[in-house]
């Protein structure tokens, strides 16, 4: 059938009688346009389609016209009381076989029934990836519900577009054409990536991997996602000391990144992978200190090695400052807490003193009286008999004031012990109540003092301490 016999047949049908025009176009109209159409629109998707999910509604010829140009070999239905007399005919037309088919009749206002049988019928079919969606037929609420699950299955979504004749009620017979839509999450899926954005903003890493991974899975575009999904793995697990797991998704991260940019060099967070390249190499030092531990224990190892107990250090103090943003203040005080205790650990790894088995053998002679006579003035108590086994806090900062440590030089002992017993009383401590603004912002600044003094022995170290904050924005 010609384009020019087509338009003959359309004419005729347009000029008769008005009773015997519904019979004309089913008989011998549609025939001609389903030759026309379909061998026209077939060139356009010359790949078959495996499986075809259909909501049936009132107009039974733009559903045939798409099964027979996705050719698919699985079709689904969905229909209504009212709309199923209508399958028959599809079916004839269409040449499908009996095999080739399920259905199931729905109310066609119950969207969560309609998402529940899509996604019934897609693991059914065994989770087909050439599948295809056609919204033609059926009403809003039908339409609506296939298109979302449609969508979130990741089929393609088709309509048979046409140029419509409102006083004969149909299409203009060859203007019918079948167009692939706009997958939703791409449509919508800046909304969601602004969304994930925020949440990654105000530091909530699972939130933002949450919403980033299903635009990964539902959008035709994963690769503007991936990495950034991978960056908050990465992100979430070292807030969580999970090391293993931080290391290897910033590796991930990383190769991601600089794979899609050889294409793209406006890959998201191509420009940020100057920053994150150093942080690799941190966590590597902090999967090799962690290692240390777990193999043999040796704490002195670690104290002694600037690469590894600095890359502890600008963790704990990074991380206690990401909690203080979040308003989890017992918890940023926690970490402040073990950067004081692991910066007196450092200092006394210097003198041979391993806090948890100390060897004084090699300390001045006159290390316990000092020590005596610094424990007198902080406790207004008793001398201690002998110098302490295993080392606290606040014993291991007076072994330091007896040695003249340089950490210690400008401190005071007495301001410490307030400001760690105050800490103390929190409820991630060993009290009952979380911990005010005002005393973690107290303890907060004296940390920060002795970490300054730490510092300054140290010399150039501001690289780790650097290297450790995380990026602001996706």
């Amino acid at each position: 059938m010609s384009e020019i016999s087509l338009k003959q047949l359309s004419e005729q049908w347009k000029s008769i009688d008005e009773n015997t025009r519904e019979r004309f176009y089913e008989e011998k109209l549609f025939p001609a346009i389903k030759n026309v159409v379909v061998s026209r629109e077939q060139s356009n998707y010359p790949k078959p389609y495996t499986h075809l999910i259909l909501p049936v509604g009132f107009s039974p010829e733009p559903l045939i016209l798409s099964i027979l140009i996705l050719r698919p070999t699985k079709v689904y239905f969905l229909y209504t009381h009212d709309s199923g007399k209508y399958l028959d005919r599809i079916v004839s037309e269409s040449g499908l076989m009996i095999s080739q088919i399920d259905k199931d009749e729905i109310l066609e206002t119950n969207v969560p029934e309609i998402y529940q049988k899509v996604k019934a019928i897609y693991k059914k079919w065994g989770k087909p990836s050439r599948i295809a969606v056609d919204i033609s037929g059926g009403k809003k609420s039908m339409v609506g519900g296939c298109a979302l699950a449609g969508s979130l299955i990741g089929a393609h979504l088709f309509y048979v577009d046409s140029k419509f004749l409102p006083t004969l009620r149909k299409p203009e017979p060859g203007s019918e054409k079948l167009v692939i839509l706009a997958n939703p999450y791409d449509v919508f899926g800046d909304l969601k990536l602004e969304r994930a954005k925020d949440l990654y903003s105000q530091l909530d890493y699972v939130g933002a991997q949450r919403i980033l991974s299903e635009l990964q899975e539902q959008t035709s575009t994963p690769e503007l996602y991936v990495s950034r999904v991978l960056l908050c793995e990465a992100y979430s697990a070292w807030d969580d000391w999970k090391i293993d797991l931080a290391l290897e998704k910033m590796h991930q991260t990383i190769l991601h990144i600089e794979r899609y940019a050889l294409a793209s060099p406006s890959t998201p967070l191509n420009d940020r992978i100057i920053r994150l390249k150093p942080q690799l190499l941190i966590l590597e030092k902090l999967q090799q200190a962690l290692k240390i531990i777990n193999d043999s224990n040796n704490d002195i190892k670690i104290l002694t090695a600037p690469e590894l107990y600095l890359a502890m250090m600008a963790t704990l103090q990074t991380g206690a400052m990401r909690q203080e943003q979040k308003g989890k203040f017992d918890v940023a005080a926690l970490l402040w807490y073990r950067l004081i205790e692991l910066m007196g650990q450092q200092r006394l790894s210097t003198y041979g003193i391993r806090t948890s088995q100390p060897d004084y053998s090699g300390t001045p002679s006159e290390l316990l009286d000092k020590y005596q006579s610094a424990h007198i003035k902080l406790f207004k108590g008793s001398k201690p008999e002998q110098l302490p086994s295993p080392i606290s806090l606040l014993s291991g900062y007076l072994l330091l004031s007896g040695l003249e440590d340089q950490l210690v030089k400008d401190l005071k002992l007495a301001e410490i012990r307030g400001k760690v017993d105050a800490r103390d009383k929190g409820i991630f401590a060993h009290g009952f109540k979380p911990l005010q603004q005002r005393e973690y912002d107290d303890f907060k600044s004296m940390a920060q003092r002795i970490l300054e003094a730490f510092r300054k022995t140290e010399g150039n170290n501001s690289s780790y301490w650097s290297n450790c904050q995380f990026i602001e924005m996706l």
